[in-house]
C-alpha cells in the first residue's frame, strides 16, 4: 500500500487478480474490515482504530489544507484528470 514512486500510502479498489490471490492465499493479506492490506506497510498495527490513528497523524495537516493529491513531490488540489478518475469510481 506504500507506493514507492509517491512515497505515500495508496488506496484503491481490489482488482480481479488480487482478489483471486486473496482467495487462494488468504494468509498473505491482512484485513481490517473491508480494507485489505497487500504489503507490510502496517505490520505494527493491530486494529482498525490503530490504522486510523496512524493515517490521521500522518495526513491531518494535508486534509485540513484540502491538499489531497500529490504530483511531482508536491501536495495540492485535485487536478482535472484526478477529478475525472474519481468520477469514474464514484457510483453514488
Amino acid at each position: 500500500m506504500r507506493c514507492s514512486s509517491l512515497k505515500e500510502y495508496v488506496f484503491g479498489l481490489l482488482d480481479y487478480e488480487t482478489g483471486l490471490m486473496k482467495e487462494q492465499y488468504s494468509n498473505l493479506y491482512r484485513e481490517f474490515g473491508s480494507l485489505i492490506i497487500t504489503d507490510n506497510s502496517f505490520e505494527e498495527i493491530v486494529s482498525f482504530e490503530g490504522l486510523l490513528d496512524k493515517l490521521e497523524a500522518e495526513y491531518i495537516s494535508k486534509i485540513k489544507n484540502q491538499t489531497f493529491s500529490k504530483e511531482f513531490g508536491q501536495w495540492g488540489v485535485y487536478s482535472s484528470s484526478d477529478r475525472k478518475r474519481l468520477g469514474e469510481v464514484n457510483t453514488e
